[in-house]
């Protein structure tokens, strides 16, 4: 199970309203979503760095990070 915080203002989020159990919104994730996620957040991987990792340019890493927070953002929302 894996369990993150996607930056400052959606922890503030998730300790107000207690714990939130990420697993199954990053298993809702395309593959590359979740990768670039997890390595952008958790891994703390420069875009440009994330990029060169998994094959694509910066600016399509970039979409894969922003359109895999979107989804987990909604996920979370709809779990309160």
């Amino acid at each position: 199970m894996v369990r993150i915080a996607l930056d400052d203002a959606q922890l503030a989020m998730v300790q107000e309203r207690g714990r939130v159990d990420l697993s199954e919104a990053l298993a809702g994730l395309s593959v590359e979503e979740r990768d670039a996620v997890l390595l952008r957040v958790v891994g703390d991987e420069s875009y440009a760095r994330l990029a060169e990792r998994v094959g694509c340019s910066e600016q399509v890493a970039r979409k894969r990070v922003l359109r895999g927070l979107a989804k987990l953002r909604s996920a979370m929302e709809d779990t309160q």
